[in-house]
């Protein structure tokens, strides 16, 4: 089974406290262009997305160079939405290959969704 966890990008989506807010704007129109075409201005880390190592590692790899293969197998969730502390190692039970994170973001963001 594939699950895909994609948000939906808008201008209300939850960015974290000193992130650009999400902008689109419309570029062009197919009735006064031809064409269809928005811009985007956005912190690359909104919505869903992945840390790569270079986000943490001078020199490590960017998004484009990690292998696609290592975004798909046998997962499982942790839900820490309730937790008032830091994750740590021993809250790890699960032996998968990926694991996800449930939290409650947008309490840590200081905003309601």
């Amino acid at each position: 089974m594939i699950i895909d966890l994609s948000m939906e990008l808008s201008g209300n989506i939850l960015v974290y406290p000193g992130d650009p807010k999400v902008e689109i704007k419309a570029w062009s129109t197919i009735e006064k262009d031809g064409y269809y075409m928005n811009t985007l201005f956005m912190g690359e880390h909104t919505g869903t997305h992945v840390d790569a190592p270079a986000h943490f590692i001078k020199g490590g790899k960017t998004i484009d160079e990690m292998p696609l293969d290592k975004f798909i197998g046998e997962g499982a969730v942790i839900d820490v939405s309730r937790l008032e502390r830091d994750i740590l190692p021993e809250d790890i039970t699960e032996k998968v290959e990926i694991l996800l994170f449930h939290t409650n973001g947008a309490e840590w963001f200081g905003q309601s969704r």
